[in-house]
């Protein structure tokens, strides 16, 4: 697939996300946000937190590398992306199948339990928005650079590097991925 419409085709997914959350997450009650649909399910509140800071991950070290790219590059239109090997296999094994379930369910990392979201309330909101306006910011940026240049170290060390590419596409598979959630928790 060509770069840019790598670039194009996950701004429409971020557009999806912020309309989602505008339209669906924005207009609910703290009590509806945190409840939980059982006591071994995260509440939409927690998704969002753990979405901040599992998918902020990428994006906090994309902004530090977006810069460097565009210093060194000259404008790059015209390439075709060549995802990385582990970067196609967790990026699609992320995305929920077509129907909205979830393919497979995945032990979270501790450090990425929402724990605080409890206490942040809103604040996990507002950050996630955020975190969903940076992400279209650095998307348009990446106009001009090549997705195959760049490494970005996973939340599971450095043994996982994603070309900047497949970093974004699997920080927003996995925003895609926890809001197949939140669709699944009837508040």
């Amino acid at each position: 697939m060509s770069g840019q419409q790598l670039i194009e085709d996950l701004i429409i997914e971020v557009k999806k996300i912020q309309e989602y959350t505008k339209n669906t997450i924005e207009p609910m009650t703290m009590e509806q946000l945190m409840q939980r649909p059982d006591p071994k399910r995260w509440s939409v509140l927690e998704c969002l937190e753990h979405m901040n800071l599992s998918s902020g991950h990428y994006i906090k070290r994309l902004e530090k590398l977006i810069p460097e790219l565009e210093s060194k590059a000259k404008i790059t239109t015209e390439y075709e992306f060549v995802p990385g090997f582990f970067g196609e296999k967790f990026s699609t094994g992320i995305l929920p199948k077509a129907d909205g379930s979830l393919s497979s369910t995945m032990k979270t990392l501790y450090f990425f339990e929402p724990k605080k979201a409890a206490t942040k309330k809103h604040k996990s909101l507002e950050d996630f928005k955020t975190m969903n306006a940076t992400t279209l910011e650095l998307l348009e940026r990446s106009k001009e650079i090549n997705l195959n240049r760049g490494k970005v170290t996973s939340t599971l060390g450095p043994i996982f590097r994603f070309k900047t590419g497949d970093a974004f596409r699997f920080a927003i598979g996995h925003n895609i991925r926890h809001l197949a959630q939140v669709e699944n928790i009837n508040v």
